[in-house]
Formats: C-alpha cells, structure tokens, sequence
C-alpha cells in the first residue's frame, strides 16, 4: 500500500489507524476532475499542482515530497504537471466508502459522499469546483451526465439554490485541434454561491486555507463583492412568489391582485410589478384593473 516505500520509494510519518477526515475525502475527490487512474497509480494534471501537493504532504506526511512530473506538448512547450496522489490514501478511501478503486472517478463516488457528514460535503464540492468550476459562471460543467446529476445533488443536500441542470454542445481543443462533445451543466443561483461561500470560510477557519478554492479563492472574494446577500434574498423571494402565483393562475384562471397582495403580505407595487413581468413575458394578460387571467399562449 506505499504506506512505507511503496512503489516510488517514498516514506510517511503518518501513524496508523489513519483517520478519514474532510481533507482527505477532498484529495480523493479531485480525481472525479483532473485525476486520471493507471496501473497502480491515481494522477492529478494541472498547470498549477502546488495546494494539491501541500494538501496531500500535509495528509501524509512524506520524508520527501512527493513525486510530479511534467509533460510537454507537440512543439516542446510546457503543458502541465502530473501529481502522484499517494496511494495508499485512494486505498483507504475507497476501503472506507466500500468503493473499488475504478470507482473512484466516477459517480459510485459521489453517491457514496452524499451520505457522509456535511463539512466532508463541503470539501468533496470544494474539491470538484477547484477543477471543473467557474466562480463567475457559477458553474460546474463536466462530459459525464451521471456525474453532474450527482454534483446536482450534492449542492442539494447542503442547501444551496441551483437550477436545473442543463446539457449543450461545446468546442474544445486538444494538442491545438478543434473537437465538439456535449457537456452537462449544474448551475448555482447567486444565493446559491454566496451560501457556499459562507461555508468554504467557515471550512478555512476550521480546517486552513487548504479547504478553501485555492487558486480560485480570490475569484471567489471578488464575485461576493458584486451581490449583497440582503438584496439576493430579496430576489430569491420574488421568485419563490412568482412560482407560487403561475401555480394559482393554473388552478384558478382568473386573479385578483388585491388578493395576493393580502396572502403574500407584500406591498401593493411589489406585486403590480409581479404581474407587469408575467404579462410581458406573456404568462398572464390584464382583464381589467387588478385582475389577471392565465395567457393562452
């Protein structure tokens, strides 16, 4: 299991029993990304492997640092790292989560991680956006659409706002070259995010700057200061009474707005507003002063 020289000939101080913790989970998890699985070994690639390499020395504790290696494009120039994730670490995950090591990239994964406590959660989404997300698109968007219906509920079981999740056709490059594939997308509303945001801080204070976005993080502060979390929540109540009012219009055809404004307790230009959007999006259409019916469109 390279728990004391392993196939690299590397050595760890880390005592046994060896504890599962948040961080460690989070390790595993940027195999579902960037990580690849060989004969024997569980690789990370990326331009930039430095928090990977300091999160697993910190996990392990090797005498040496751990092993990376670089690769190169067709003309020479450099392309990226490739990062050895310590072995026995992936082992004993999986032994833990009663996975197989070929599942490790996959959604068997995350099924499993939607059962474990939330601060593991947190780091797993953590783990998966560092590689995979945008923190200005508020996106995670991956080939594989199990896994992303996974992601899905993932940012479900902590709570945050999302919408549906969503597929398309995009042109990707490789070695230079023009490919098309379709990708899958799971989305964060701004709620959503800011409400991430709140627990990837409370992660860092709990467990360092090793359970934050990485090179992500300050992407991360700037995007926070673009919303106030007063004014989302306000949005975000806005549309939970738009949907409420489309479902009554469904029932009832015919609306008055006197009686939403009574029901919902919103003020009387809140909800003129309300339904001025719903006609021009053609959803309700005006009959007479304060009275609304379903749009036949």
């Amino acid at each position: 299991m390279d728990s004391k020289t392993g196939a690299y000939n590397r050595v760890y101080h880390n005592p046994f029993p060896f504890k599962i913790n948040p961080l460690v989970i989070r390790l595993a998890s940027h195999l579902i990304g960037d990580g690849s699985i060989g004969n024997g070994h569980f690789r990370y690639s990326q331009q930039n492997v430095n928090s990977i390499s300091k999160l697993s020395e910190n996990i392990t504790k090797p005498i040496k640092h751990l092993k990376k290696n670089k690769s190169f494009n067709k003309d020479g120039s450099f392309k990226e790292y490739q990062f050895h994730i310590p072995t026995f670490v992936v082992k004993l995950v999986c032994h833990a989560l009663s996975i197989n090591r070929s599942d490790i990239k996959s959604s068997i994964f995350l099924e499993k991680c939607l059962q474990l406590p939330r601060d593991y959660r947190i780091q797993v989404l953590c783990g998966i956006f560092v590689d995979e997300g945008s923190v200005k698109g508020r996106t995670i968007r991956m080939i594989d659409k199990k896994i992303v219906e996974n992601i899905c509920y993932l940012i479900d079981s902590l709570g945050y706002r999302r919408s549906e999740m969503s597929g398309n056709t995009q042109k990707l490059y490789y070695n230079g070259l023009p490919y098309f594939v379709k990708t899958f997308k799971a989305q964060l509303f701004v709620i959503g995010l800011l409400k991430f945001a709140e627990d990837i801080e409370m992660s860092i204070r709990k467990y360092g700057i090793l359970a934050g976005l990485w090179t992500k993080q300050r992407s991360l502060e700037m995007e926070l200061k673009k919303h106030d979390i007063n004014y989302v929540s306000n949005i975000e109540e806005f549309q939970k009474l738009r949907e409420a009012v489309i479902k009554e219009f469904k029932k009832k055809q015919i609306i008055k707005s006197k009686n939403i404004i009574k029901k919902s307790k919103r003020n009387r230009h809140s909800i003129e507003y309300l339904f001025k959007t719903l006609s021009k999006e053609v959803i309700a259409k005006r009959i007479s002063r304060g009275t609304y019916s379903l749009s036949e469109n």
